[in-house]
């Protein structure tokens, strides 16, 4: 069984009318998509998500759907999906090649999570002083 991408899927049966920026689009609904790259020969593509649980969400929610008249087949790409994109596979399995780290900071995310916890310590700071 081949080893199969964590954030990369690959969407078949498109519409020789849908474009990238289309399945962009409509991927962008279940999370951030890194990149698209469409292969009009074969009617398919290789989207790139940001994150893992975005790309399960993807699959499930995109797989079926049916946009300019076709219905889109999604499944985890795979190192064969890779080589024909031209797209280098570094996602472990039987690579030389280590997966690159996924850490990456939503800096909006960060920020609202601190705004909370300083609005919380200085209502716990304002508590305090009123019963000293």
């Amino acid at each position: 069984m081949p080893v199969k991408s964590r954030y990369v899927l690959l969407l078949e049966g498109l519409s020789s009318v849908t474009r990238s920026g289309d399945i962009k689009h409509e991927f962008e609904a279940c999370g951030t998509v890194k990149e698209v790259e469409r292969d009009a020969k074969s009617r398919s593509a290789l989207i790139e998500m940001k994150r893992s649980s975005d790309a399960e969400y993807a699959w499930k929610k995109m797989d079926g759907l049916r946009i300019d008249g076709k219905k889109w087949k999604v499944e985890y790409a795979i190192r064969d999906d890779f080589k024909y994109f031209g797209w280098k596979w570094t996602e472990g399995g039987d690579s030389p090649t280590p997966s690159p780290p996924r850490y990456v900071v939503d800096i909006h995310q960060a920020v609202s999570q601190f705004m909370k916890l300083a609005q919380c310590l200085s209502s716990i700071v304002l508590h305090v002083a009123a019963h000293l």
